[in-house]
Protein backbone atom coordinates (compact mmCIF):
# COMPACT_ATOMS: atom_id res chain seq x y z
CA UNK A 1 0.00 0.00 0.00
CA UNK A 2 0.93 3.13 -1.00
CA UNK A 3 -0.52 5.25 2.11
CA UNK A 4 -1.90 7.86 -0.59
CA UNK A 5 -5.02 9.32 0.43
CA UNK A 6 -8.30 8.02 -1.99
CA UNK A 7 -8.61 11.47 -4.43
CA UNK A 8 -12.34 12.78 -4.32
CA UNK A 9 -12.08 12.71 -8.25
CA UNK A 10 -11.67 8.54 -7.78
CA UNK A 11 -14.24 9.11 -4.96
CA UNK A 12 -16.72 10.60 -7.24
CA UNK A 13 -16.29 7.89 -9.82
CA UNK A 14 -16.59 5.13 -6.97
CA UNK A 15 -20.03 6.83 -6.28
CA UNK A 16 -21.43 7.32 -9.61
CA UNK A 17 -20.72 3.44 -10.07
CA UNK A 18 -22.60 2.83 -6.72
CA UNK A 19 -25.21 4.80 -7.68
CA UNK A 20 -25.58 2.94 -10.85
CA UNK A 21 -25.63 -0.93 -9.28
CA UNK A 22 -28.56 0.76 -6.87
CA UNK A 23 -30.85 2.16 -9.51
CA UNK A 24 -29.53 -1.67 -11.80
CA UNK A 25 -31.48 -3.34 -8.87
CA UNK A 26 -34.46 -1.08 -9.17
CA UNK A 27 -36.68 -1.92 -12.22
CA UNK A 28 -40.25 -0.55 -13.46
CA UNK A 29 -42.09 -2.55 -15.02
CA UNK A 30 -39.35 -4.79 -16.42
CA UNK A 31 -37.28 -1.96 -17.87
CA UNK A 32 -34.29 -0.72 -16.69
CA UNK A 33 -34.46 3.00 -15.29
CA UNK A 34 -33.55 5.67 -17.80
CA UNK A 35 -30.26 6.61 -15.68
CA UNK A 36 -29.12 2.90 -16.28
CA UNK A 37 -29.73 2.85 -20.06
CA UNK A 38 -28.39 6.94 -20.07
CA UNK A 39 -24.66 5.61 -18.10
CA UNK A 40 -24.78 2.12 -20.38
CA UNK A 41 -24.49 4.15 -23.41
CA UNK A 42 -21.72 6.66 -21.85
CA UNK A 43 -19.48 3.32 -20.81
CA UNK A 44 -20.25 2.07 -24.54
CA UNK A 45 -19.01 5.25 -25.48
CA UNK A 46 -15.56 5.68 -23.22
CA UNK A 47 -15.31 1.78 -24.33
CA UNK A 48 -14.58 2.65 -27.72
CA UNK A 49 -13.05 5.78 -27.28
CA UNK A 50 -10.44 4.01 -25.26
CA UNK A 51 -10.28 1.02 -27.96
CA UNK A 52 -10.16 3.65 -30.89
CA UNK A 53 -6.99 5.35 -29.21
CA UNK A 54 -5.45 1.61 -28.06
CA UNK A 55 -5.05 0.81 -31.46
CA UNK A 56 -3.49 3.90 -32.85
CA UNK A 57 -6.47 5.44 -35.10
CA UNK A 58 -5.86 9.03 -33.26
CA UNK A 59 -2.72 9.76 -32.39
CA UNK A 60 -2.84 10.43 -28.10
CA UNK A 61 -1.71 14.29 -28.61
CA UNK A 62 -5.23 14.56 -30.49
CA UNK A 63 -6.94 12.46 -28.50
CA UNK A 64 -5.75 10.71 -24.97
CA UNK A 65 -7.61 7.73 -23.75
CA UNK A 66 -10.32 8.52 -21.10
CA UNK A 67 -7.79 6.47 -18.88
CA UNK A 68 -5.04 8.77 -19.53
CA UNK A 69 -7.55 11.45 -18.59
CA UNK A 70 -8.79 10.07 -15.21
CA UNK A 71 -4.73 9.33 -14.35
CA UNK A 72 -4.58 12.93 -15.06
CA UNK A 73 -7.43 14.18 -12.76
CA UNK A 74 -6.01 12.12 -10.00
CA UNK A 75 -2.83 13.58 -10.12
CA UNK A 76 -3.91 16.87 -10.35
CA UNK A 77 -5.99 16.43 -7.18
CA UNK A 78 -3.21 14.88 -5.41
CA UNK A 79 -0.96 17.94 -5.92
CA UNK A 80 -3.88 19.88 -4.74
CA UNK A 81 -3.27 22.10 -7.82
CA UNK A 82 -7.11 20.95 -9.19
CA UNK A 83 -8.85 21.54 -5.61
CA UNK A 84 -7.74 25.64 -6.12
CA UNK A 85 -9.21 26.02 -9.64
CA UNK A 86 -12.16 23.75 -8.79
CA UNK A 87 -12.95 26.48 -5.65
CA UNK A 88 -12.41 29.49 -7.87
CA UNK A 89 -14.81 28.35 -10.73
CA UNK A 90 -17.65 27.15 -7.87
CA UNK A 91 -16.86 31.17 -6.06
CA UNK A 92 -17.53 32.42 -9.24
CA UNK A 93 -20.23 30.70 -10.44
CA UNK A 94 -22.17 30.50 -6.91
CA UNK A 95 -21.60 34.74 -6.62
CA UNK A 96 -22.96 35.17 -10.08
CA UNK A 97 -26.20 33.08 -9.93
CA UNK A 98 -27.14 34.17 -6.54
CA UNK A 99 -26.57 37.62 -7.88
CA UNK A 100 -28.20 37.41 -10.48
CA UNK A 101 -31.50 35.71 -8.64
CA UNK A 102 -31.01 38.51 -6.51
CA UNK A 103 -31.82 41.21 -9.34
CA UNK A 104 -33.61 39.38 -12.27
CA UNK A 105 -36.45 38.26 -9.69
CA UNK A 106 -37.34 41.48 -8.18
CA UNK A 107 -36.91 43.34 -11.21
CA UNK A 108 -38.85 41.23 -13.08
CA UNK A 109 -42.03 41.33 -10.82
CA UNK A 110 -41.69 45.36 -10.49
CA UNK A 111 -41.92 45.42 -14.23
CA UNK A 112 -44.86 43.05 -14.78
CA UNK A 113 -46.64 44.69 -12.08
CA UNK A 114 -46.84 47.99 -13.83
CA UNK A 115 -47.62 47.12 -17.52
CA UNK A 116 -46.90 50.60 -18.94
CA UNK A 117 -43.19 50.14 -17.80
CA UNK A 118 -42.77 46.84 -19.72
CA UNK A 119 -44.16 48.59 -23.02
CA UNK A 120 -41.54 51.70 -22.46
CA UNK A 121 -38.64 48.90 -21.75
CA UNK A 122 -39.28 46.46 -23.75
CA UNK A 123 -36.95 47.54 -26.98
CA UNK A 124 -33.83 48.08 -24.87
CA UNK A 125 -34.60 44.94 -22.89
CA UNK A 126 -35.12 42.87 -26.03
CA UNK A 127 -31.84 44.70 -27.29
CA UNK A 128 -29.38 44.25 -24.21
CA UNK A 129 -30.08 40.36 -24.60
CA UNK A 130 -29.27 39.70 -27.97
CA UNK A 131 -26.17 40.63 -27.00
CA UNK A 132 -23.76 37.39 -26.64
CA UNK A 133 -22.76 37.57 -23.21
CA UNK A 134 -18.72 36.87 -23.92
CA UNK A 135 -19.30 39.73 -25.94
CA UNK A 136 -19.80 42.27 -23.48
CA UNK A 137 -16.10 40.80 -22.15
CA UNK A 138 -13.98 43.57 -23.45
CA UNK A 139 -16.14 46.32 -21.80
CA UNK A 140 -16.19 44.28 -18.78
CA UNK A 141 -12.43 44.47 -17.98
CA UNK A 142 -12.22 47.97 -18.89
CA UNK A 143 -15.08 48.80 -16.74
CA UNK A 144 -14.13 46.70 -14.06
CA UNK A 145 -10.16 45.71 -14.39
CA UNK A 146 -9.28 42.33 -14.62
CA UNK A 147 -9.85 39.13 -11.76
CA UNK A 148 -13.28 38.61 -10.40
CA UNK A 149 -15.54 41.28 -11.30
CA UNK A 150 -15.65 41.04 -15.12
CA UNK A 151 -15.63 37.46 -14.87
CA UNK A 152 -18.97 37.42 -12.49
CA UNK A 153 -20.16 40.37 -14.51
CA UNK A 154 -20.32 38.52 -17.95
CA UNK A 155 -21.89 35.23 -16.34
CA UNK A 156 -24.14 37.56 -14.16
CA UNK A 157 -25.59 39.01 -17.58
CA UNK A 158 -25.98 35.35 -19.09
CA UNK A 159 -28.11 34.12 -16.19
CA UNK A 160 -29.91 36.91 -15.73
CA UNK A 161 -32.31 37.63 -18.66
CA UNK A 162 -33.72 33.75 -18.43
CA UNK A 163 -34.76 34.58 -14.99
CA UNK A 164 -35.96 37.95 -15.86
CA UNK A 165 -38.39 37.41 -18.88
CA UNK A 166 -39.48 34.38 -17.23
CA UNK A 167 -40.50 36.21 -14.33
CA UNK A 168 -42.41 38.67 -16.12
CA UNK A 169 -43.66 35.93 -18.21
CA UNK A 170 -45.43 34.30 -15.58
CA UNK A 171 -46.75 36.85 -13.11
CA UNK A 172 -48.31 38.10 -16.52
CA UNK A 173 -50.13 34.63 -17.13
CA UNK A 174 -51.44 34.33 -13.83
CA UNK A 175 -54.85 34.24 -13.65
CA UNK A 176 -57.09 37.61 -12.66
CA UNK A 177 -59.31 35.70 -10.82
CA UNK A 178 -56.18 35.08 -8.17
CA UNK A 179 -55.68 38.76 -7.54
CA UNK A 180 -59.24 39.65 -7.57
CA UNK A 181 -59.93 37.15 -4.87
CA UNK A 182 -57.29 39.11 -2.86
CA UNK A 183 -58.72 42.17 -3.44
CA UNK A 184 -62.41 40.97 -2.43
CA UNK A 185 -60.88 40.06 0.96
CA UNK A 186 -59.52 43.22 1.34
CA UNK A 187 -55.86 42.75 0.47
CA UNK A 188 -53.03 44.94 -0.71
CA UNK A 189 -51.20 44.92 -3.77
CA UNK A 190 -48.43 43.71 -1.72
CA UNK A 191 -50.92 40.58 -0.62
CA UNK A 192 -51.55 40.17 -3.91
CA UNK A 193 -48.27 40.00 -5.23
CA UNK A 194 -46.71 37.40 -2.31
CA UNK A 195 -49.77 35.35 -1.90
CA UNK A 196 -50.91 35.30 -5.20
CA UNK A 197 -48.94 36.18 -8.34
CA UNK A 198 -45.67 34.82 -7.13
CA UNK A 199 -46.75 31.71 -6.19
CA UNK A 200 -48.65 30.92 -9.51
CA UNK A 201 -45.78 32.37 -11.25
CA UNK A 202 -43.41 30.10 -9.67
CA UNK A 203 -42.93 27.13 -12.01
CA UNK A 204 -42.65 29.55 -15.04
CA UNK A 205 -40.11 31.67 -12.69
CA UNK A 206 -37.71 28.32 -11.79
CA UNK A 207 -37.95 27.26 -15.73
CA UNK A 208 -35.87 30.71 -15.96
CA UNK A 209 -33.51 29.89 -13.28
CA UNK A 210 -32.92 26.41 -14.93
CA UNK A 211 -32.35 27.79 -17.92
CA UNK A 212 -29.88 30.92 -16.63
CA UNK A 213 -28.29 28.27 -14.60
CA UNK A 214 -27.55 26.39 -18.12
CA UNK A 215 -26.43 29.18 -19.94
CA UNK A 216 -24.17 30.78 -17.25
CA UNK A 217 -22.27 27.64 -16.62
CA UNK A 218 -21.41 27.23 -20.25
CA UNK A 219 -20.12 31.26 -20.51
CA UNK A 220 -18.08 30.91 -17.28
CA UNK A 221 -15.26 28.48 -18.85
CA UNK A 222 -15.66 31.24 -21.59
CA UNK A 223 -15.32 34.02 -19.06
CA UNK A 224 -12.17 31.90 -17.29
CA UNK A 225 -10.71 32.27 -20.51
CA UNK A 226 -10.55 35.53 -20.74
CA UNK A 227 -10.21 37.74 -17.63
CA UNK A 228 -8.59 35.75 -14.67
CA UNK A 229 -5.73 33.68 -13.49
CA UNK A 230 -7.86 30.76 -11.64
CA UNK A 231 -10.56 28.46 -12.56
CA UNK A 232 -11.05 25.62 -14.76
CA UNK A 233 -11.68 27.60 -18.01
CA UNK A 234 -8.13 28.80 -17.30
CA UNK A 235 -7.01 25.71 -16.41
CA UNK A 236 -8.17 24.61 -19.89
CA UNK A 237 -6.08 27.45 -21.55
CA UNK A 238 -3.44 26.75 -19.62
CA UNK A 239 -2.83 23.16 -20.60
CA UNK A 240 -4.08 24.15 -24.58
CA UNK A 241 -1.14 26.72 -24.50
CA UNK A 242 1.23 23.58 -22.82
CA UNK A 243 -0.27 21.27 -25.34
CA UNK A 244 -1.42 19.15 -22.90
CA UNK A 245 -4.76 16.91 -24.30
CA UNK A 246 -5.37 15.15 -20.87
CA UNK A 247 -4.95 18.58 -19.03
CA UNK A 248 -7.48 20.07 -21.22
CA UNK A 249 -9.79 17.00 -21.18
CA UNK A 250 -9.62 16.37 -17.79
CA UNK A 251 -10.67 20.20 -16.83
CA UNK A 252 -13.59 19.92 -19.02
CA UNK A 253 -14.32 16.35 -17.78
CA UNK A 254 -14.76 18.36 -14.34
CA UNK A 255 -16.61 20.74 -15.36
CA UNK A 256 -19.05 18.40 -16.73
CA UNK A 257 -19.50 16.47 -13.81
CA UNK A 258 -19.68 20.01 -11.67
CA UNK A 259 -22.75 20.83 -14.47
CA UNK A 260 -24.66 18.01 -13.97
CA UNK A 261 -24.43 17.39 -9.74
CA UNK A 262 -25.84 20.91 -9.83
CA UNK A 263 -28.08 20.85 -12.35
CA UNK A 264 -29.21 17.97 -9.94
CA UNK A 265 -29.34 19.77 -6.94
CA UNK A 266 -31.58 22.28 -8.74
CA UNK A 267 -33.78 19.73 -9.74
CA UNK A 268 -34.21 18.55 -6.51
CA UNK A 269 -35.12 21.92 -5.22
CA UNK A 270 -37.42 22.83 -7.36
CA UNK A 271 -39.24 19.48 -6.79
CA UNK A 272 -39.02 20.45 -2.85
CA UNK A 273 -40.58 24.20 -3.43
CA UNK A 274 -42.76 22.90 -6.64
CA UNK A 275 -43.94 20.24 -5.48
CA UNK A 276 -47.87 20.28 -7.55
Amino acid sequence: MSGREVSPVALMLAVSVLGLLVQAVRVRGGRALPLVRGVTTLLIFLFLWEVTVFLGLVTTILLPAPTVVLQRLDALWQNGYLSWHLFSTLRRFLLSFGLAIGTAFPLGVLVASFPRLFALLDPVITFVRMIPSPAWAPLAILWLGLGDPPAIFIVWIAIFFPIFLNTIRGIHDTLPIYREVIRTLGGSRWDEIVNATVPCALPVIFTGVRVGFGFGWVVLAAAELIAVDSGLGWLIQTAYTQVDSPGVLAAMTLICWLGILLDAGLRQLERRLIPW
